[in-house]
C-alpha cells in the first residue's frame, strides 16, 4: 500500500485520481473497492490461472464453497 501524498511521483506514474486504486504488475487496475467476486477472477486471468466456472460465479451470500 502506498500513500500517494507521500509518493507523488508514483501517483503521477499510475495516474491516481481517486483512492483506493489497486495496480498489479503495471497493467491490471481496479479503482474503488473491487468486490472479491470481480477482483479474484481478473487477477487469476492476468496470471494465466484458470478456474472452474463454479468457483468464479458462486453466490457471495451463501459463503465459500457452496
Amino acid at each position: 500500500m502506498i500513500e500517494v501524498s507521500e509518493f507523488p511521483d508514483l501517483a503521477q506514474r499510475f495516474q491516481v485520481y481517486g483512492v483506493p486504486l489497486t495496480v498489479i504488475n503495471d497493467s491490471l487496475r481496479f479503482e474503488g473497492g473491487a468486490p472479491e467476486v470481480h477482483f479474484v477472477p481478473a487477477l487469476m486471468s492476468k496470471l494465466g490461472i484458470t478456474t472452474p466456472a463454479s468457483e468464479t460465479h458462486r453466490d457471495e451470500s451463501t459463503g465459500p464453497n457452496t
